[in-house]
């Protein structure tokens, strides 16, 4: 399976989990088309360690952010919720 054919199933099996793609090839591989197939980040070939570690723990703390801002939504909605019943509880009374 080709690489950017594999960036896709692997997002469309595993919408959370993050994808760098690495690559030595210059033609076929732009950054935009494998970004828009929901990898987080995109290195060529030849790159230094330095530039990979920065690429990994950005999408680290972009993993984390989104799991975060996920959680605070969840916790507004059910604090929304229980909003809306203690109101129905009193215009019922």
């Amino acid at each position: 399976m080709e690489g950017m054919a594999l960036t896709r199933e692997i997002s469309r099996e595993y919408l959370e989990l993050p994808i760098m793609v690495i690559t030595a090839f210059g033609d076929g591989y732009a950054e935009g088309t494998v970004i828009s197939d929901r990898a987080r980040e995109f290195l060529r070939k030849l790159f230094t360690l330095d530039e990979f570690a920065v690429r990994l723990n950005n999408m680290i703390n972009d993993t984390e952010t989104v799991k975060r801002t996920k959680k605070e939504e969840n916790v507004y909605e059910n604090f929304q919720d229980l909003k809306k019943e203690l109101e129905k509880i009193l215009n019922n009374s």
